[in-house]
């Protein structure tokens, strides 16, 4: 998982500890606040594919909770948009899946 902060080009260290149709949580030593927006990529592994291939999930996320804990920060984000990038056989990314509205999911 790569994570960013509007405007910002260095990635924000987390890691991703659940997805679902509507958001995901993370958690990171990195301070986030609530409704924070924030930009993401996860690499989905193709478990069907010979080849190890794997889709980019990018997405753009507000922060709907952002809790400390004793290692760190608990951040649940809303997917506000997202875009689904599959590979081409020679590992090169060649189809763009991003629907209209969350209504489209």
């Amino acid at each position: 998982m790569r994570l960013f902060r509007a405007g910002d080009s260095a990635p924000v260290t987390a890691k991703l500890e659940n997805i679902s149709g509507g958001g995901l949580f993370f958690t990171s030593a990195t301070p986030i606040v609530d409704g924070e927006r924030l930009a993401c990529q996860i690499v989905l592994p193709i478990k069907t594919s010979p080849h190890q291939q794997a889709a980019l999930l990018k997405c753009d996320l507000i922060v709907i909770r952002a809790e400390a804990g004793d290692s760190g920060y608990g951040i649940g984000c809303q997917l506000n948009h997202y875009s689904v990038q599959l590979p081409r056989h020679d590992g090169a990314y060649w189809r763009t899946h991003a629907p209209e509205s969350k209504a489209a999911w």
